[in-house]
């Protein structure tokens, strides 16, 4: 399995050519600014709800929980599963306190 700094390269030239607005966030958000965590081999990818569904599209075949709305008690989502853990979160950037 590719390493977490591997996959993201793959993850920012891909939605770069596609132009799709992200943030990283989670561990890999924190390695990215070096802090030293534990490198979780998750990476929590932050989009719009377009940008959630164009990843879907363009990801599809690696995906293993397709992008749907969800709520939880502290956020609501437009949220998906990819290989190597790639998660697509908080697409319309709200807490549950916002919505």
């Amino acid at each position: 399995m590719a390493n977490t700094f591997e996959v993201l390269k793959r993850i920012i030239t891909l939605f770069s050519n596609n132009t799709i607005f992200f943030v990283i966030g989670g561990n890999t958000g924190l390695l990215l600014q070096n802090i030293e965590i534990e490198d979780d081999h998750e990476i929590d990818i932050c989009t719009d709800k377009t940008g959630a569904y164009k990843i879907q599209e363009l990801l599809n075949n690696h995906c293993t929980e397709p992008i749907s709305y969800k709520e939880s008690s502290w956020f609501k989502a437009h949220r998906g599963t990819f290989e190597n853990r790639w998660h697509n979160c908080l697409s319309d950037g709200k807490s549950k306190t916002e919505a």
